[in-house]
């Protein structure tokens, strides 16, 4: 089912690619920054977890990638500057998320968003379960003109309990960086902090990421709440930049 969903995203992607695109802001593994789209652009996304784990029977099973994945699909459009409304949908628990989010920008010096999700999961066989996501971010212009940090703080309604999400965007060259993400749990199930770590490739209106991850969950309400996993798991982001 995972090969499938990749392969019918794959196609889109290439379907929706216009001829003159440029490149937009950087973004980070799991964590939220704040838009940088421009009033009638949009975004195309796909979010990839692989459920292996990358050292269990790493030949069999080609380092846990033959074992099905969470996938998330979603779009962003820029309703006006600054504010955006977003739309996804994430495989693991059929979970449908719709939010906004509004940007303010403190010039050379921060950037910021507040934003607020309504989201509706069915674990199992359970009823649907709904909440909603209040998430403020901070990123800073970049130290050392390379160095640039993220912070996200949020309220899971849904689980009652708040959390908090780290990342370094490390630059490499002109358009690859180097991305590091930790989660510590303030609340929640999990026993473990959840990270990430990976490589972040940007051309003209597309954005590749790479990963490593101790959590196949997807996004900064999921990874704060920790895992209980000990293991390593491959994952990738996939962006496309769409114009008016």
């Amino acid at each position: 089912m995972g090969d499938i969903m990749l392969r019918i995203c794959s196609v889109i992607l290439v379907l929706l690619i216009p001829q003159a695109v440029l490149s937009y802001e950087n973004g980070m593994l799991n964590l939220s920054v704040p838009t940088g789209l421009e009033e009638g652009q949009a975004e195309f996304v796909v979010g990839h977890r692989f459920y292996g784990k990358i050292a269990e029977e790493p030949l069999d099973t080609f380092f846990g990638m033959d074992m099905g994945a969470n996938v998330r699909i979603g779009l962003r459009v820029a309703l006006r500057e600054k504010l955006e409304l977003g739309v996804s949908h994430i495989r693991l628990q059929k979970e449908y998320v719709v939010g906004l989010r509004y940007a303010y920008v403190v010039p050379d010096r921060l950037r910021s968003q507040a934003a607020v999700q309504f989201f509706s999961f069915k674990p199992g066989i359970e009823e649907r379960k709904q909440g909603l996501f209040t998430q403020l971010t901070l990123q800073s212009t970049p130290v050392l003109k390379r160095v640039t940090p993220v912070v996200n703080f949020g309220y899971d309604s849904y689980e009652g309990s708040a959390g908090m999400g780290f990342g370094l965007d490390v630059g490499l060259l002109e358009h690859l960086s180097l991305i590091g993400e930790y989660f510590p749990v303030l609340g929640g199930d999990g026993e473990v902090d959840c990270f990430a770590f990976g490589l972040g490739l940007r051309t003209y209106g597309h954005r590749f990421m790479v990963l490593l991850g101790n959590s196949s969950e997807i996004g900064t309400r999921r990874l704060m709440l920790g895992t209980n996993a000990r293991d390593l798991y491959f994952g990738f982001n996939i962006g496309r930049l769409l114009l008016e």
